[in-house]
């Protein structure tokens, strides 16, 4: 829940926005971005965008 939080810094000199700057950016694009804890050890961060050609959306295939 930490990650979600503005200011919020683990580094001694860190401002603490860099997440909260990419998830900005990723949804002003539609995107959509998500934190997954390891079991071992880290996270994983996914992030997604919708897929775009020619200015129209296109459907993934499964």
């Amino acid at each position: 829940e930490k990650l979600k939080v503005p200011l919020t810094s683990t580094k001694e000199n860190g401002m603490g926005l860099g997440l909260t700057i990419v998830k900005t950016i990723v949804e002003a694009h539609q995107g959509k971005i998500s934190f997954k804890r390891n079991t071992d050890v880290g996270l994983t961060v996914t992030v997604s965008f919708p897929l775009v050609k020619d200015g129209f959306e296109w459907q993934a295939q499964k």
